[in-house]
């Protein structure tokens, strides 16, 4: 059974433990930690032991963090040597974050250009890809967390990179929004949200919930003026048995002072609670 989720940013100027708070407060008790506020545990030190005592903060509310977002800015196909050691460096630490706060999902962009482009990536950039994801996974010891890798245009694209890679300890996050602006910009590369997610199958374990109307990734809650089909994705999602999160990733709707945005969490709750329902999610 999914459960509603809430990226942790969504109060992005709020520390970590004020963003959890607010979140608990209204009813909202799981969540994807976010690359901001990843960060911002990160700078306090240690992963292991600050990951323990943010943890322990959350389930002291209540409060779970099922997924969480590697760093956002993250190439681990650098074309530099140098400098893609030190990206996967700096990534092991998120992975021992995410390993004491208990993240089951870490999601993570392939490296080597946009998700929000259907080029095709060369051999080169491929073969970086994946040498850099089996150490990765090896330092995360199969997980958790799992590396879950975030899509462009197609399911293919990831399955191919999670088969040369060795599947054990990787998986898929369908963004609906990445999805639905390539399908606008680049029809003939771009699949349906159902066919993304049939192909997907049992290597999809976490969700990018947000909507835009195809002129760019505007990041924003279902049925406000988006072109993401929702009877397509819940559909798919429950027809491969999907019991992940129902992940809202809507910076979009951080234009909204605090208090409008805590009247907004409202809708997202009663979205989420619909969708779920008409498809027996």
């Amino acid at each position: 059974m999914m459960n509603k989720s809430m990226w942790t940013s969504y109060p992005v100027e709020l520390a970590p433990e004020e963003a959890v708070e607010l979140f608990a407060e209204s009813g909202w008790t799981h969540l994807e930690l976010s690359t901001e506020h990843g960060a911002a545990l990160l700078e306090r030190g240690d992963p292991a032991a600050t990951g323990e005592r943010f943890r322990q903060f959350c389930a002291d509310l209540g409060v779970s963090l099922p997924q969480g977002h590697f760093k956002l800015s993250a190439d681990i196909a650098r074309p530099d040597p140098a400098e893609r050691r030190q990206e996967l460096d700096e990534l092991k630490r998120w992975i021992d974050l995410f390993a004491a706060l208990g993240i089951e999902a870490g999601v993570l962009h392939p490296g080597g250009g946009s998700r929000l482009e259907p080029v095709r990536p060369s051999r080169k950039v491929f073969d970086a890809n994946v040498a850099a994801l089996r150490e990765l996974v090896a330092h995360a010891e199969a997980g958790p967390p799992i590396i879950c890798l975030e899509n462009g245009a197609n399911a293919g694209e990831l399955l191919g990179l999670i088969e040369a890679a060795g599947p054990d300890g990787l998986a898929i996050c369908f963004d609906t929004g990445h999805l639905s602006f390539l399908r606008a910009t680049a029809p003939d590369a771009a699949q349906s949200e159902y066919e993304f997610i049939l192909e997907a199958g049992d290597y999809l374990k976490a969700l990018h919930i947000a909507d835009n109307d195809g002129s760019g990734d505007q990041h924003l809650l279902p049925f406000e003026g988006g072109t993401v089909d929702w009877d397509s994705v819940m559909r798919g999602l429950r027809e491969v048995g999907y019991d992940g999160p129902f992940n809202f990733e809507v910076p979009g709707e951080i234009r909204c002072p605090i208090p409008e945005r805590l009247e907004k969490l409202k809708t997202a709750d009663a979205i989420a609670t619909r969708l779920m329902r008409a498809e027996g999610a």
